[in-house]
């Protein structure tokens, strides 16, 4: 991203892939209302390190937390999305605590996650003391 002197500088990788600073990228990451089952648009940017501003409905109130990793949106009007925009831009929002957070959605969490539960599963059943 450009800097007040104007050159770029590289911020970090994200870990699904390389992070382009273009506008879909920038700062903030703004999604208009509408309901995600999971929120994987909002773990997106902030692999990036980017604040999200999301309607408090559906995944987004699984994967941004508020104030931390984002703002959530109380209602879909202009004038709230306003706001929560201008907390983002106004706040202090840590690229690195973002970034942290979005690798608990991480495809190796998940598979590591999975393997533990199938495991517990699949494992042969302990003896029951008799009583």
């Amino acid at each position: 991203m450009p800097t007040d002197s104007g050159k770029r500088h590289n911020r970090g990788s994200c870990f699904w892939g390389r992070c382009l600073m273009n506008r879909s990228a920038g700062p903030i990451r703004v999604l208009l209302p509408g309901t995600e089952d999971f929120g994987i648009a909002p773990v997106e940017g902030q692999a990036c390190g980017r604040p999200v501003v999301a309607l408090r409905q559906g995944g987004a109130c699984e994967t941004v937390i508020d104030g931390v990793t984002g703002v959530l949106v109380p209602e879909a009007t202009d004038a709230a999305f306003a706001d929560a925009v201008h907390q983002v831009v106004h706040g202090s929002f840590d690229p690195d605590t973002i970034r942290r957070h979005a690798l608990k959605f991480s495809r190796e969490r998940f598979q590591d996650e999975l393997r533990e539960q199938l495991g517990e599963l699949m494992a042969p059943p302990t003896e029951s003391v008799a009583s």
